[in-house]
């Protein structure tokens, strides 16, 4: 018998609807779950299996099961198939009602059969909207997320014994409403933002944490400002003005709110609680500024390569990755600066260095062999994506090379898709377009494969303005990297200590390049960072920095 469940999937910042199709049939006992599942998606059978067990609901042992998650082109991954999946399981048995049509069911199960927090529920049910159906059935936790999005009809279950009764008509979810907001009376504010003049990272700080209820942490330099933040220049004007960037109904004819447009109501909830909290100070200039000026060297082309020197210790070069700049590695500067001569390159066509026409892959390679080779002594080499390409090839055109640390490097392979299908085409028609912030953001969501959290941390961190400055790299390159060949039997001899970093939520093809690597090079280890993706820089720079300094403090063999 077969059953369909509607589901959703998040890719990058937006959701994508997921069918659930489930056959049971004489031939078992066998569990397949096929359509590019992860391994979260694959352990799903486990629970799924234990939650309709200890939800008193009958599980098919002695049959043919086969899970289907269409479309099979889309990789799924994480939890939130567990509770759609054990729902047409027990549909295709016979045992709950089919009674799901135009609606749409996500939540990770707990052995017990409980229905767990999941994430990404806001981008899911927007697009169940945009696509025309009636019914979400989310996690009871995240219920009132969910109703955000007007238009449907939310049902929380806490677990799956009560959502088979609703379809059962056993016992019905109640729908979940959203309490009305509590009317706040006319506030007129005797200041006003427009008072603050210039100190324009101060209130943008403002803005984003009223937006968001967070805190705000300010930094200063002694030499700049006294030592009682109450008094410092920008401190008391931007306090006091926090309230007006959430007030859900500024002064008639005011200048109140930024951009003369109110916060959602959802935010002006917490106005009481984060005005309490907040803490805001004038961040100096000195606080992301360069240690010094940059220097250069003259690769084999002639093409002048910049990077930026700080710190002290043994040398060690950082390569970033595509669209990045020096700039990128600011998370983790200080700290790798405290163990080593930290020297942080501007790979060409960005930041200070210069470029060369016609761009080829070959030069990139050269130019980070040139940096290694201009410093006195052995050097350790980080690469981290496209830089980790960079560095691996550079390894076999220096000698001067110590030690190897590649991060996620995007290695082609075979059978692997790295980029979708048209994705450069579209990166170059935004760039065409002048729409530079919209190159790097397809870039992040369609390529990189980021997670919505982590893309909104990397869009507000220092990297961001530099990544949006070279966009027009980002088409070159990956046309390049699609060219590029890579010929393992050219590696199988470098014996030079190598770590390669991945982290443990990074998608597939990066995965499969770290694995391939580990195979490849003969002195090579791999670390796995828990829980990160992509830009463990960002998310887990102390682990990030932990690992790194513990590889390169190692003995080396001889």
């Amino acid at each position: 018998m077969l059953a369909q469940v509607t589901s959703c999937a998040v890719v990058g910042l937006e959701g994508a609807l997921v069918q659930v199709e489930v056959d049971v049939s004489n031939g078992g006992p066998y569990f397949s779950i096929v359509g590019l599942p992860d391994a979260a998606v694959q352990e799903a059978r486990e629970r799924v299996r234990s939650a309709i067990r200890n939800s008193g609901a009958h599980f098919p042992y002695n049959q043919r099961l086969t899970v289907n998650l269409a479309p099979a082109d889309l990789r799924k991954e994480g939890p939130a198939y567990d509770l759609p999946m054990a729902l047409a399981l027990v549909m295709a048995s016979g045992g709950a009602n089919p009674d799901l049509e135009g609606a749409m069911v996500v939540g990770e199960l707990s052995l017990d059969g409980s229905v767990r927090h999941t994430n990404g529920i806001l981008p899911m049910v927007s697009v169940a909207r945009q696509r025309g159906l009636k019914r979400v059935y989310v996690p009871a936790r995240d219920a009132a997320e969910a109703a955000l999005v007007e238009g449907l009809e939310v049902y929380p279950v806490p677990n799956l014994a009560a959502m088979l009764d609703h379809l059962n008509g056993a016992s019905r979810l109640a729908r979940f409403e959203m309490p009305p907001m509590p009317k706040d009376e006319e506030v007129v504010y005797p200041v006003d933002m427009a008072d603050v003049k210039g100190q324009e990272h101060v209130k943008r700080a403002v803005e984003v944490a009223a937006a968001g209820a967070h805190n705000v942490l300010g930094l200063w330099t002694t030499i700049q400002l006294p030592l009682c933040a109450a008094d410092r220049p920008g401190v008391t004007m931007g306090r006091s003005r926090y309230p007006l960037c959430i007030s859900e109904h500024p002064a008639e004819g005011g200048k109140n709110h930024p951009g003369d447009a109110p916060i959602s109501a959802a935010w002006a909830m917490r106005r009481e609680l984060s005005t309490d909290i907040l803490v805001c100070a004038s961040l100096s200039p000195a606080a992301t500024a360069k240690e010094g000026p940059m220097e250069r060297v003259i690769s084999n082309d002639g093409t002048p390569i910049a990077y930026n020197r700080s710190g002290s210790g043994a040398p060690l070069i950082l390569v970033h990755g595509t669209s990045g700049t020096s700039t990128r590695w600011a998370p983790i500067l200080p700290a790798l600066g405290e163990h080593f001569a930290v020297y942080a390159i501007d790979r060409r066509g960005r930041g200070e260095s210069g470029d060369g026409e016609p761009y080829a892959i070959e030069r990139e390679f050269e130019d980070v062999a040139a940096v290694a080779d201009a410093i006195g002594e052995p050097v350790h080499l980080l690469g981290h994506s496209f830089g980790g390409l960079c560095a691996l090839e550079a390894a076999l055109r220096t000698r001067n090379l110590r030690k190897l640390v590649l991060y996620e490097p995007p290695i082609p392979l075979p059978g692997v898709l790295i980029y979708p299908e048209g994705v450069i085409d579209r990166l170059q028609a935004l760039l065409d377009a002048g729409d530079r912030e919209g190159v790097v953001a397809t870039f992040m969501r369609e390529v990189v494969r980021m997670p919505p959290r982590e893309f909104a941390l990397f869009r507000s961190s220092p990297a961001w303005p530099a990544r949006v400055a070279a966009a027009h790299t980002l088409p070159r390159e990956l046309r390049a990297q699609t060219q590029y060949e890579f010929a393992a039997q050219r590696f199988r001899q470098l014996q030079t200590p190598t770590l390669l970093l991945l982290g443990g939520d990074s998608p597939y093809f990066l995965k499969a390049a770290i694995e391939a690597l580990s195979t490849i090079l003969p002195n090579s280890q791999v670390a796995v960072m828990p829980g990160q993706q992509h830009i463990a820089i960002d998310t887990a720079p102390e682990l990030f920095v932990r690992e790194v300094a513990a590889f390169l403090a190692e003995p080396e063999a001889h």
